[in-house]
């Protein structure tokens, strides 16, 4: 199908098909006689949760993001990445503003249902570089 072809990590229609079902039984797509249909959900997970799937879900697509460093234009992506010092009574704050403007993003930018001309990812990372002094 379309998606199987234009999907840059290759999956089985099998694999698909299970994703999409799993989609439409959790009210994130809704299925009509030819196709399945977003139904502008967004899944959000519970913040700062402990969760394995999650995980690999975060180390997929930042490897997805890895390789497309090398096989997308640079005028279809923007890599950004830097360091600063942080107080620690300042990271609640500073992860609650990334959560704000993802949201404000999402809202920005997002084309409505069928309008879309692509599919993209944006991964946001703010984690402690260093280690522990204990």
């Amino acid at each position: 199908t379309w998606m199987q072809k234009r999907l840059r990590k290759k999956h089985t229609m099998a694999e698909i098909d299970n994703v999409l079902n799993r989609m439409v039984n959790l009210g994130f797509n809704a299925k009509t006689k030819k196709k399945k249909k977003k139904t502008n959900q967004h899944i959000y997970s519970k913040i700062d949760v402990h969760d394995k799937a999650l995980k690999n879900y975060h180390k997929n697509v930042m490897q997805l993001a890895a390789k497309a460093i090398d096989q997308q234009p640079i005028e279809e992506r923007e890599y950004n990445a830097f360091c600063l010092n942080v107080k620690k009574s300042d990271i609640a704050k500073a992860k609650e503003m990334i959560r704000d403007f993802k949201n404000e993003f999402i809202q920005r930018f997002e084309a409505p249902s069928g309008k879309a001309e692509s599919t993209y990812q944006l991964n946001m990372q703010f984690f402690n570089i260093l280690e522990s002094l204990n």
